[in-house]
């Protein structure tokens, strides 16, 4: 089943042939079930231990992958660090140092400085200047005006 073209090189893409592989389906799976965020990150990341001149083996990218999903429970924060890995290393191989990484270390350093940053808390954007208790008719009346300005119809028990 021809999937389209590569992005990269403009060869077909078969989604038969990426799932002939039984590393590959796994690591297709694994990718496919962590959703937007941390999936294309992971997979740029996983991406910084090919050689220059030859690929990636499935079984290894797969690896590669539980490795570093291991490495913290924490997926945003995962995700963040595996960013920011992957723009230091991209930035350092822009400047000529195009060596694979070899271990998670680089990695595990990012998160245990994000892991140590403090926490800045923000103030809320919304300000409440008086808290105060509604009647129960007036919670009601004002809700059904909401919603009659919303178009809709609010139906009471001599509707029915």
């Amino acid at each position: 089943m021809k999937l389209g073209r590569c992005p990269v090189c403009h060869s077909h893409l078969h989604l038969d042939q990426l799932v002939q592989d039984e590393s590959g389906r796994q690591l297709l799976g694994l990718v496919s079930k962590l959703g937007y965020r941390l999936g294309p990150v992971l997979v740029s990341y996983i991406g910084l231990f090919r050689p220059a001149k030859q690929d990636l083996s499935n079984s290894r990218a797969y690896n590669l992958a539980l490795e570093a999903l291991e490495l913290t429970s924490n997926q945003p924060l995962l995700a963040e660090a595996m960013r920011e890995t992957v723009q230091s290393i991209h930035s350092k191989r822009h400047q000529g140092d195009n060596k694979p990484m070899a271990n998670h270390n680089y990695l595990k350093r990012v998160l245990e400085a994000k892991a140590q940053a403090p926490v800045v808390q923000h103030s809320p954007s919304m300000e409440i200047k008086h808290q105060h208790q509604l009647s129960a008719e007036e919670d009601k009346r004002l809700f059904e005006q909401r919603i009659q300005q919303l178009g809709g119809r609010v139906i009471t028990k001599v509707d029915l």
